[in-house]
């Protein structure tokens, strides 16, 4: 319909039952905000049951979908169920973004901002889920470090073009022209952000895992190197600012990292190899208790992961 421009459309898909027949063929993917399963998703987002009913009706539609949370601190636990909720939704991909000090998280906790070293080690228990529960979307996380700055043009409806995020401007924006004044190319050329963008856009300044095929397979690929500055929200390469690693709170998030199920190697049933044993799993709500299961030598388990 637009010709060599792909057209997306992101959306809260709560008019998803009204309106997916008008977009079907008119936009190339839906993109929908989709904070987790359905306890968190009330408390962070809104109406769980009206958004799903849309995201269904895009998707019997015939339209492309895919999933975009934002990660917070007291939301990570939830990260598997989101995974096999994208799963079961045949999303293209699961996007994860680490939340600015922008709209809606201007007022956010600051116990809530998760840092790029905590993001990375999240990011790594989850593809190794990711690759045991045979969940076939793709999964991005793009933290906010010096490689991730400004990699975006956005375009208002009234032509103004911005570089976003840029950490030291108001609302994160760098105004960069009108494009109804000027064409895009004189706009990009006085673009300062030209290597981030590439770099988002290929995948090699965030964390990504490629869609699966029927032999779990998943790709990493990390950010070159360390950033040296410092995004907002106390993002950073180099750990958590004003000793946040030692908070009560940090703790607690860490805890939450660790909870994410490790399973066994011979639990996985990947193409080419067996299913194996496969002990019960279940969750112990009280204190920790000794598993039945003797632990593979320097494997690290979750703390209240219980074999019986």
């Amino acid at each position: 319909m637009f010709g060599e421009f792909i057209v997306g459309l992101p959306t809260n898909a709560t008019r998803g039952v009204a309106m997916a027949s008008r977009l079907a063929g008119r936009v190339a993917f839906v993109n929908v905000g989709f904070d987790w399963p359905r306890a968190t998703f009330c408390r962070v987002r809104g109406d769980y049951d009206k958004a799903m009913a849309g995201v269904w009706a895009l998707a019997a539609a015939g339209l492309p979908v895919s999933l975009s949370a934002v990660v917070l601190r007291s939301t990570v636990h939830a990260l598997p169920y989101l995974c096999q909720i994208a799963d079961v939704l045949d999303a293209g991909k699961l996007k994860l973004i680490l939340p600015l000090r922008k709209g809606n998280a201007l007022g956010l906790a600051e116990r809530e901002f998760v840092t790029v070293a905590e993001a990375h080690e999240v990011f790594e228990r989850l593809t190794e889920l990711r690759g045991v529960h045979d969940w076939l979307p793709a999964v991005r996380m793009t933290p906010w470090t010096a490689a991730t700055e400004g990699h975006m043009i956005v375009i208002e409806p009234d032509g103004a073009a911005q570089a976003w995020p840029v950490y030291d401007q108001p609302d994160l924006s760098l105004p960069l022209g009108n494009l109804l004044a000027e064409p895009i190319t004189a706009i990009w050329e006085r673009y300062p952000y030209k290597a981030s963008h590439y770099a988002k856009y290929l995948g090699s300044s965030i964390y990504t895992a490629s869609r699966a095929g029927a032999a779990c397979a998943s790709t990493r690929t990390w950010p070159p190197g360390p950033a040296t500055r410092t995004g907002p929200g106390g993002n950073s390469t180099a750990g958590p600012p004003h000793g946040l690693r030692r908070s009560p709170q940090d703790r607690r998030f860490a805890a939450a990292v660790m909870d994410l199920p490790r399973p066994l190697p011979s639990t996985c049933r990947c193409a080419g190899r067996g299913p194996g044993p496969s002990p019960s799993r279940r969750w112990s709500s009280g204190s920790m208790r000794s598993a039945s299961t003797t632990r593979p030598t320097g494997r690290r388990w979750p703390r209240r992961l219980t074999w019986t």
